[in-house]
């Protein structure tokens, strides 16, 4: 009985998800369908996971909220990624601009060794970027 219900569902939804990008294909090129019932998902969200995995994942709803979530994510990394590249090397700036308003006071030594270690803060900054900007990319 799953076989054919998943024969079903597959056609139904390959059948609205090609009108529906045929449809739009002017507006969207990159159209993302989703095509759900909430009638089989709410009939088996509480039977047992062995049972119910099945239906819950041919009812889209799993896949639909995996693609919401997707998209939080994405902006919230946007979000991260614009303070990473933007606010701390403005206070990096700041704090530089400061150290050498204090230069007078301070010996070359010591200025030497801030110089160096908002370098390497810099760098640390730079390199952290890389490696979240590309393991967003792998992710997405």
């Amino acid at each position: 009985m799953l076989r054919l219900v998943d024969y079903l569902i597959h056609n139904r939804n390959e059948s609205a998800t090609e009108s529906l990008r045929s449809k739009y294909q002017d507006v969207s090129r990159d159209l993302r369908v989703h095509c759900v019932s909430n009638t089989m998902y709410w009939e088996n969200r509480q039977k047992p996971r062995h049972t119910a995995q099945r239906y819950l994942e041919l009812s889209g709803i799993i896949d639909l909220r995996r693609h919401c979530l997707s998209i939080v994510s994405s902006i919230q990394h946007q979000a991260a990624m614009m303070y990473i590249t933007s606010n701390i090397p403005a206070l990096l700036s700041e704090v530089e601009l400061w150290v050498q308003s204090g230069a007078e006071s301070q010996g070359a030594e010591q200025r030497r060794i801030l110089r160096d270690t908002l370098d390497l803060v810099e760098d640390k900054i730079k390199t952290a970027c890389s490696v979240i900007g590309n393991q967003h990319d792998i992710l997405s």
